[in-house]
Parts: structure tokens; C-alpha cells; sequence
């Protein structure tokens, strides 16, 4: 069982950090002051990076695309590490869900097969909540969190309107753009991949994403005792 495990990780840590990639490309936190005047890119974007670490939770969605391969992501994300939603590459999905430290997952054959996972990894892990043990469990958290929502150098780029919602553009240095809301609170709404991948993210739900709930346990797997 330990092949399967160490297969599946990795399919899942490569959607996570393709994801993330652009949501770091300068979405940073905020916190600030009044909408009527644009502040200066370094003002705005401490201010970003203020209120994102300020946040309790945010709902992720969109589409990236890292070296050809479509890669989706649809997640609340917690600043305590809770987490629920679901992830996909080239359309297949994986249902992830992360409550009080233990991470679990619920695959399609669908996606098994497209991380390779082995042919009999489905009898075990379909339709079932799989509970990862520690190691594989940190590559999803380590890269999908609130903390990996940091940003890096920009630059002024305009404005522009995100679902109804005036908000200011920086630009990073790789070519991503991050509308940013012009309102009191500097939240990142949308990031648009550069060069690190193309796509569009949305940010939403700012504190306001409900908690998750752990799975019953009768419908939990938990693969650690299942490694021979």
C-alpha cells in the first residue's frame, strides 16, 4: 500500500502547488484606509498582506494551467489549517478535506488514473474518505493554506472591476496580475496568471466560509494501518 500512497501524494502536492502558484504571485493581505485615493503599490500591497494575514478563511476557485496540464482548484481555505473543497487535473477531481490536523481524501477513478495511481488503489479508496497519515498529509497542507498566500514585488497596473467590484490591479514580476479590492479592507478578489502559470483565480468569502466537519467514522479509511 505504500506505492499507492506515495503515487497519489504526489499527484495531489502537483495540483496544490500549481494552484498556489499563482495565488502567490502577489496575493498578498491587507488591512486600510479609505477607497477614494489609490495608494502607492508598496502601501497597497502591505496593506494586502496585512488584512490576508488578518483572515480567518477565504473560498479559492478557478483554473491554472501548469505545463499544458489544466489544474482546478475549488477550496475554502482556514487560517487554522481546516480545509475543505476539491482539486482537479485535467478534469478529474479529488475531494480534500482537513479538520483538526488529520487530512482526508475522497478519490474518483477517474483521477487515480490520471496520477497512475495502481489498478487496485480504487477497491480501497473509492467512495471512501481516506485518512493520510502525517508525511502525505503535510504535502497537501504545506502547500494549500492561508499562509502560502503571500506576495511578492510589484508594481501599479490600473484598475479594473471584479464581479461587481471595483478594484485596483498590481502587478508582480513575473507578469501576474492581482485585482485588489479598493474598499476598506484590501482583499485580493482575482489573480491572473503570468508566467508561472496561465489561468485565473478568484478569491471570495473573506472570513465568512463555513467551518468544516470531520467524516463519520464509518466512512473513514485510514491508510496508515493499511502499510505493510
Amino acid at each position: 500500500m505504500k506505492l499507492q500512497i506515495r503515487l497519489l501524494a504526489g499527484g495531489v502536492a502537483g495540483c496544490a502547488a500549481a494552484a498556489v502558484a499563482v495565488a502567490g504571485c502577489g496575493s498578498s493581505g491587507s488591512s486600510s484606509n479609505s477607497s477614494s485615493k489609490e495608494p502607492s503599490a508598496a502601501q497597497l500591497q502591505s496593506s494586502v498582506q496585512q488584512s490576508v494575514r488578518d483572515a480567518s478563511s477565504v473560498k479559492v476557485n478557478g483554473q491554472v494551467s501548469q505545463k499544458g496540464v489544466p489544474v482546478g482548484v475549488d477550496l475554502g481555505l482556514h487560517r487554522d489549517g481546516d480545509m475543505s473543497g476539491t482539486i482537479s487535473e485535467n478534469g478529474a477531481n479529488l475531494q480534500v478535506l482537513s479538520v483538526g490536523g488529520k487530512v482526508y481524501i475522497k478519490a474518483t477513478p477517474a483521477f487515480l488514473k490520471e496520477v497512475k495511481a495502481p489498478a487496485d488503489a480504487c477497491a480501497v479508496m473509492c467512495g471512501r474518505w481516506v485518512e493520510l497519515p502525517a508525511q502525505e498529509a503535510r504535502q497537501i497542507t504545506g502547500q494549500l493554506s492561508m499562509n502560502s498566500l503571500t506576495g511578492v514585488g510589484a508594481t501599479e497596473a490600473g484598475s479594473t472591476t471584479v464581479d461587481g467590484q471595483h478594484a485596483w490591479v498590481l502587478k508582480g514580476t513575473d507578469g501576474t496580475k492581482v485585482a485588489v479590492s479598493s474598499a476598506n479592507k484590501h482583499y485580493p478578489l482575482q489573480a491572473t496568471g503570468g508566467s508561472t502559470g496561465h489561468g485565473t483565480l478568484k478569491f471570495s468569502q473573506w472570513n465568512s466560509v463555513p467551518p468544516p466537519t470531520a467524516p463519520p467514522a464509518g466512512q473513514v479509511v485510514n491508510l496508515s494501518g493499511l502499510q505493510k
